[in-house]
């Protein structure tokens, strides 16, 4: 047996390592190791200190990630750091005082990282911003020299990452020196930077590395100037990650590293790597076998085609019962496997499911208490990854869409299978056969901007002789050219009509913020009459009332009794899954359905309206008289904080009922809705749950109050998910890998044998002990395709606290004398914005800078008790604070006086987070500067990414600056989106006359457009969608780029296949091409027409150099390329005009 070994750190003769997401210590020669924790939370980066008698590192015991010490023994740990946000040890200072590490605490922007160091003594709590600037690794070297690391993160996350963030190296060579960056030119990704020299046994002063220049990440060594580069490992399988240097116990250095799953020890002297043999014997609790609530799991569920008991997937098992009694039965192999898309068959006696049993997705039958047969398992038919399945209510017979834009028809009876259509710029959404089973249709897109109906009717046999072969051949017809959109058919149960969903509403409403339209409701339902002689639904008809009335009093006669047994037939109604041959059989194994007559010419001309407003609408089905749709509503892409939590995110459900002439409404708050196979029973899910009614209720029928049976909500306490985590992990990476060979976006997998990948990391998955240490696996092995946005987040990890730190947005000091927190500063940003300002800066808080703050809920802080160790689990809440004045008060006799000590108690709420605060307070602070530097003749905006958020930045920044000549557009950090396209359209805009009025003065035209030089910045933290502005905003010609080489990262993704845990895995589906570089953006970035790096010394001294180049770059270009002026020159003078002049004839007038 073996663990799963990262992160070790080595001092004197122990290495101590995470495995487990726990510490362990053991000997330089390996053997069994030494458990040091037992932690609440997940622990990671170790780092033990130069003497090796205690260790630094990160763990979450309280909720949040901080900085925690404790002895390298074992025993207590102690939190040293109380910021609450993403932070990595990075050293320990040489004597020992402190510990570096890097953290995104208190950074206004995405992607930056800096270097704090916090006392290890807890006895007092001092925790200070090393003024370098953006930095993620450092080490030190004799006399004060450094060694920074910029970007220097884990490589084999991304394997041979050429991109603008890839890790740079800089070197001061002593305390306050200049720094210079090292091995410019060396074409590779640098992490973990080491200073080891002659103080440690070498000839000279080396920085040890890591790099991948070479293919695969090894450790190397060069001179502090970046010279005689020499390679110390040679692996050529798994990169070398996270090393750290030590002294063993005659003072040799080594390295400890891990590669794989494994440790390795580097002799520096004697340039030789071994690996540690560990002997493993951890009860690995974290394998132990758990259960799971069905409702947090759930993936889809389908109706019995008489409604009566479900068939439902959930954490990748999938399960057949009764809807409120019985046994829930299991269907399958219990571990290991997954299931997907169990629908019932036409019989309601079997179920057909997607499983990946044989490693790749097949279809298998069940029948629902009786053992499978190897012949249920269709292994032939490979179909792909299978993304929705329809069941033919006529025959044996399944439809199949796939991700390949595919659509098959697959007969579970004989075996075969027709590839029916592949739609050619998008995936069918949804298919529908029609009642007699011989037709289907679905939606496909013919265009990148269109969403068309198809019917296509299978071959059948035909009776009596009336086709010369006895067939009926197959037949596809298109439901006309759609003007926009139009999806989702489905078929009337009598065969009379198609319905769909369409948006062709072209009705524009005006934004009220900028000069645009847009149109929030463009969809209404309708229908298409299948036969030329059916008339218009919508119209009513003379004596269809009277029928009605019939049909109505014929069902009453047939309605159950309360015993679930019909009065006019007997026929037990009875929830039954068994697979016994005493189950009913179902109406569609009795009797068969009369034909669908479709009269194909002039279908597109026959399509009619449902007479509602339009709007947006999700879903269609339809029972026999009525149709169902989900109604939704447009709704902000942000949160808004005025919000409550509660507030439905769901559709309403809502029903046309042909009889009333009008919809109504169903239910609320729904998801997802699906009706039984004889169009009875309708299913919905509302967030975590499931409910069954009678296809005929509405909202006012319905209620909440009772058992499962009368309130129709399914128990889904009764289906317990046992999970065995081993055999979970073990198929999610190998669904993982599926999913990216068969969606990355070249079947050539950019020339990585992805076979190979898979069989050098799928071993590693019995090694595996935690779900942290599985996404560590998943990301190693994705990040072997060399391709951006290969992620993995979310997912099942192991439940810890949860106990967020409450925000203040403020900078404290400790003062000794009188003693107290001194309150420094605060944040103003948007005063009028909750978690947008610190609760310091709202009206009527009696605070003061230089006010003391002395005890938070009565309880008193100390130098070694910090406000925010006090807010720990108190985010959002109201505190009291108590705050003695800061500034001496005199009386008004000038003697001191007495209430100068008195405490006063101020009560505010906490902030969840101070991101926002920063984020507003860093552009303001930006705008500003660029006001003053230009005497207000530039304005500035900042775009923080490319969605919701970004598009929301730049309006306020561009429509607030655009009575300025210039404009500075800053992309730094921009974390990318889907939005450039839309912001590079209005940068565009050229002036080109002015619009004149008599009050309001002179707009120009168009009115919302820049009217002089543009000028943006970018970096290496902007990528994705900021790549894509950045490269196009040189290649349009907007302006000048200035900055550094962004990241590199342009192959799209669509997150949409979560693993059975609820884990994402992405695949890089949407590659960017340019005309100018063709593919060359990915993994390397578009480079600046101006190269401007902040240094770590420009950060020191305050200066943001690259804001200043784009200020004198913008001033340069105004006073080149001045701004269109408006020059009227005469105003027109009508007074000269011919007149009329009355009484005479028109030659008489001209003369």
């Amino acid at each position: 047996m073996q663990g799963y070994y990262r992160h070790p750190t080595v001092q004197g003769d122990r290495i101590v390592f995470v495995s487990e997401d726990d510490l362990w210590s053991i000997d330089l020669q390996g053997g069994v190791p030494l458990r040091l924790t037992s932690n609440l939370g997940e622990i990671e980066f170790p780092l033990l200190s130069p003497n090796g008698s205690r260790i630094a590192f990160v763990a979450r015991d309280e909720g949040v990630p901080d900085i925690y010490v404790m002895d390298a023994g074992g025993g207590p740990a102690q939190r040293l750091t109380w910021q609450g946000d993403a932070m990595q040890t990075a050293a320990w200072s040489p004597d020992g005082e402190w510990i570096y590490f890097v953290t995104t605490a208190r950074q206004p922007v995405r992607g930056s990282t800096v270097l704090n160091r916090v006392r290890s003594s807890p006895s007092r709590f001092v925790v200070e911003e090393v003024p370098l600037g953006r930095a993620s690794a450092i080490g030190f070297g004799p006399n004060g020299a450094m060694v920074l690391g910029r970007n220097t993160g884990d490589p084999a996350r991304w394997k041979r990452y050429r991109g603008g963030t890839a890790g740079r190296l800089w070197v001061s060579p002593g305390e306050g020196e200049q720094f210079n960056r090292i091995l410019p030119d060396l074409d590779g990704n640098l992490a973990s930077p080491m200073w080891i020299g002659a103080g440690q046994g070498l000839a000279d002063e080396r920085i040890f590395l890591v790099s991948d220049h070479e293919g695969c990440g090894n450790i190397y060594s060069c001179l502090p100037s970046g010279e005689d580069l020499t390679r110390h490992t040679n692996h050529a399988d798994f990169y070398a990650r996270y090393p750290a240097w030590g002294l063993v116990g005659d003072g040799r250095p080594i390295i400890a590293y891990h590669a794989g799953a494994d440790l390795h020890l580097l002799d520096i002297l004697n340039d030789t790597a071994v690996r540690i043999d560990v002997t493993w014997s951890s009860p690995r609790v974290q394998r132990n076998r758990k259960f799971a609530e069905t409702s947090g799991h759930l993936e889809s569920a389908d109706l019995h085609p008489e409604g009566h008991s479900v068939a439902l997937s959930a954490r990748g098992k999938a399960f057949a019962f009764g809807n409120h009694a019985g046994g829930v039965l299991q269907l399958g192999t219990s571990q290991g496997v997954r299931y997907r898309l169990p629908s019932w068959l036409r019989d309601g006696k079997r179920i057909v499911t997607v499983t990946d049993a044989m490693g790749e997705e097949r279809l298998q039958v069940f029948t629902p208490g009786r053992e499978p047969a190897k012949s249920d398992l269709h292994e032939g038919f490979a179909f792909g990854r299978a993304m929705n399945l329809y069941v033919n209510p006529a025959v044996d017979m399944v439809a199949i869409t796939n991700h390949r834009y595919e659509l098959w028809l697959y007969n579970l009876e004989d075996r075969t299978h027709l590839l029916v259509d592949r739609s050619p710029h998008g995936h069918i959404e949804h298919a529908d056969w029609s009642p007699d089973g011989r037709w289907l249709a679905w939606d496909r897109a013919p265009t990148l901007h269109s969403h068309a109906i198809r019917l296509y009717r299978r071959e059948v046999s035909v009776p009596d002789g009336k086709e010369p072969d006895g067939s009926e051949p197959p037949l596809t017809v298109d439901l006309g050219t759609p003007v926009l959109q139009d999806h989702c058919p489905v078929f009337d149960p009598k065969g009379r009509y198609l319905y769909f969903l369409s948006s062709r509403i072209l009705n524009p409403v005006y934004d009220t913020v900028q000069f645009n339209l847009s149109f929030p409701a463009p969809m209404r339902p309708y229908l298409v009459t299948l036969q030329q002689d059916m008339p218009n639904p919508f119209v009513p008809r003379t004596g269809e009332d009277a029928n009605e009335e019939d049909e109505e009093e014929k069902q009453e006669q047939t309605k159950p009794d309360e015993d679930g047994t019909s009065a006019a037939n007997g026929d037990s109604t009875a929830e039954t899954t068994d697979g016994s041959d005493n189950a009913k059989p179902t109406k569609a194994e009795d009797s068969v359905p009369e034909p669908v007559r479709i009269d194909v010419d002039g279908i597109a001309d026959r399509v009619l309206p449902f007479p509602v407003p339009a709007g947006l609408f999700i879903g269609l089905a339809a029972a026999e008289d009525r149709v169902f749709w989900l109604a939704s509503e447009t709704r902000q892409t942000m949160k808004d904080p005025w919000l409550d939590d509660e507030t439905p995110h769901g559709a309403v459900l809502q029903a046309w009922v042909f009889k009333d002439h009008k919809p109504s409404e169903v239910a609320a708050d729904v998801s997802d809705f699906s009706l039984s196979a004889n169009r009875k029973h309708l299913l919905y899910r509302a967030d975590q749950r499931l409910r069954v009614i009678k296809a005929s209720e509405n909202a006012d029928s319905l209620t909440n109050e009772g058992a499962p049976r009368v309130t129709g909500w399914l128990d889904l306490g009764r289906i317990h998910l046992s999970i065995e985590p081993p055999a979970e992990w073990q198929q999610m990476l190998a669904e993982a890998w599926r999913l990216q060979r068969d969606q990355f976006w070249t079947p050539e997998m950019s020339g990585v044998d992805w076979q190979e990948v898979h069989d050098r990391y799928a071993p590693l998955v019995q090694r595996l002990a935690s779900r942290r240490e599985f996404s560590d696996l998943c990301w190693e092995m994705q990040g072997e395709l060399g391709t951006s946005h290969c992620y993995e987040f979310g997912g099942d990890y192991r439940p810890g606290p949860n106990w967020p730190i409450g925000t203040l947005a403020a900078e404290f000091e400790w003062q000794a004398d009188p003693p107290g927190w001194r309150l420094d500063d605060w944040i103003e940003g948007d005063v009028w914005e909750p978690e947008v300002h610190s609760p310091f800066a709202e009206a009527g808080v009696d605070v003061a800078k230089g006010d003391l703050l002395v005890s938070v809920n009565g309880q008193p802080v100390s130098e070694s008790v910090p406000p925010a160790r006090l807010l720990v689990n108190l985010a959002g809440q109201e505190v009291q604070l108590g705050f003695r004045p800061g500034a001496q008060v005199e009386s008004v006799d000038n003697e001191s006086s007495a209430e100068t000590d008195m405490l006063k108690e101020v009560t505010v709420r906490t902030m969840t987070g101070d991101k926002r605060a920063l984020y507003r307070a860093w552009v303001n602070t930006n705008r500003a500067n660029v006001h003053a530097a230009s005497d207000g003749r530039l304005g500035y905006l900042h775009i923080p990414d490319m969605g919701p958020w970004g598009y929301a930045e730049f309006h306020r920044g561009f429509l607030g600056e655009l009575h300025r000549q210039g404009l500075i557009v800053d992309l730094r950090f921009n974390g990318g989106g889907h939005v450039s396209a839309l912001l590079l359209e209005k940068l565009a805009r050229r002036q080109i006359g002015f619009d004149q009025t008599r009050w309001g003065g002179v707009a120009p035209y168009p009115e919302e457009s820049v009217s002089g030089p543009i000028v943006a910045l970018t970096n290496d933290a902007a990528g994705s969608d900021g790549d894509i502005f950045s490269h196009a905003f040189k290649l349009m010609g907007l302006g000048t780029l200035i900055g550094t080489r962004t990241w590199g990262g342009v192959i799209g993704i669509w997150p949409r296949h979560a693993l059975v845990d609820g884990t994402v895995t992405t695949q890089p589906e949407y590659s960017f091409w340019f005309k100018d570089v063709g593919w060359t953006v990915e993994n390397y970035g578009t480079d600046p027409d101006i190269e401007v790096e902040i240094s770590p010394d420009d950060f020191r001294e305050k200066r943001d150099s690259q804001l200043d180049t784009a200020v004198a770059e913008a001033l340069r270009l105004l006073q080149e390329q001045p701004p269109l002026q408006f020059e009227p020159g005469d105003l027109p003078n009508l007074a000269g005009a011919p007149q009329l002049i009355p009484g005479t004839t028109a030659e008489g007038n001209d003369q």
